[in-house]
């Protein structure tokens, strides 16, 4: 009787492996919701906040159609620079997070596809030099761009070209996985923003940059939305 009552206070104070397995299962996907839950109320805030800074900014005259949107960020149109570089660094911060954690939802999700993981090593990386290249343009704002603005230049050519080229992976992924739910998504994302970029490229508007800008965020309120759910 006292064997198994001590048998029994063991198996209570000191787990086995298995519950040391379970225990350790518990914790990850616990910890796993809270850090969905601050990386997608991270990117409202961060849209949020832009929202903001351009309703606030017309009122100095600033217009989607005739500014770019690096001009956000210079006090020599707007008085609150310092506000949209702050948007920059936190909108890049959010990104490097969220790369590591789309790089494990779909490496685990879409493993038996073997191009998919290819695709998702390139868009991991290619989304984090858009997300580092974001940050630094809020470092490197127009006026503190360097000799001629060329920080500021590099920045924003690693910004753009990173989010689009991992977009257009991260698309890629989902559209050669048989069972995804974000065919839509990838075909979206593998078209609509490539040619804005080109676009921007050949014209060079600031219209045609916020509509650059802008297809980037409907690309990632989906994707981001389903990654965090």
């Amino acid at each position: 009787m006292e064997a198994k009552v001590t048998q029994v206070l063991r198996s209570w104070y000191i787990p086995s492996g298995e519950k040391r397995s379970s225990r350790r299962r518990w914790f990850c996907i616990r910890y796993e919701r809270h850090v969905k839950t601050l990386l997608f109320t991270g990117y409202l805030l961060y849209i949020t906040m832009l929202a903001f800074d351009i309703a606030f900014a017309t009122c100095f005259g600033y217009t989607i159609t005739s500014h770019y949107i690096s001009e956000l960020g210079t006090a020599a149109v707007i008085p609150f620079p310092l506000f949209h570089d702050s948007i920059a660094i936190l909108g890049g911060c959010i990104t490097v997070l969220s790369n590591f954690y789309y790089f494990k939802r779909l490496k685990v999700q879409y493993r038996r596809s073997r191009s998919s993981k290819v695709f998702v090593k390139l868009g991991f990386g290619s989304g984090i030099l858009g997300a580092i290249g974001y940050i630094f343009l809020g470092i490197f704002s127009l006026d503190r761009g360097g000799p001629g603005g060329a920080f500021h230049g590099i920045a924003m050519g690693c910004s753009f070209g990173g989010f689009i080229g991992g977009i257009f992976l991260y698309s890629l992924n989902i559209i050669l996985t048989h069972k995804c739910k974000l065919k839509h998504v990838g075909w979206y994302g593998m078209t609509f923003p490539v040619m804005c970029l080109v676009v921007f490229m050949c014209l060079g508007l600031p219209l045609t940059e916020w509509l650059l800008l802008g297809s980037i965020l409907l690309f990632l309120f989906p994707f981001d939305y389903y990654m965090f759910k």
